[in-house]
C-alpha cells in the first residue's frame, strides 16, 4: 500500500488533492488482514492489486466513506490522461 501511494504521489507530482478527494489508499479493515487461511491466501494470489485494495477501509477513518479505496481505484483506472493511466499498477496481479 505504501508503494502504491508513493507511486500515485510521483505520478501526480505530489498534487494528490485534499479531504475526501485525496488520492491516497487508506488502511483496510482487519477482516482481510487477519484471515490467514490457506484457501484465502491462494485466492489472494490470483487477484489484481486493485481488487485487493478495493475492500472497505478501517472504521477509524470517520471522515471518509467506507469504500474510499474502491472509489479512488475506479477514478485512477478511468483517468483521462493515458500516460498517468498506464503508470497505475492496480490492474496487475501480485
Amino acid at each position: 500500500m505504501q508503494f502504491i501511494n508513493a507511486k500515485i504521489k510521483s505520478i501526480y507530482n505530489v498534487d494528490i488533492g485534499n479531504s475526501i478527494y485525496k488520492k491516497e489508499l487508506l488502511t483496510l479493515n482487519k477482516n482481510q488482514i487477519s484471515d490467514a487461511s490457506i484457501d484465502f491466501n491462494k485466492n489472494l494470489l490470483n487477484r489484481a492489486l486493485g481488487d485487493i485494495f478495493s475492500d472497505t477501509i478501517s472504521s477509524r477513518f470517520t471522515n471518509y466513506l467506507p469504500f474510499h479505496n474502491k472509489n479512488l481505484i475506479e477514478r485512477l483506472v478511468n483517468e483521462e490522461d493515458e500516460e498517468k493511466k498506464e503508470n497505475i499498477l492496480l490492474n496487475y496481479l501480485i
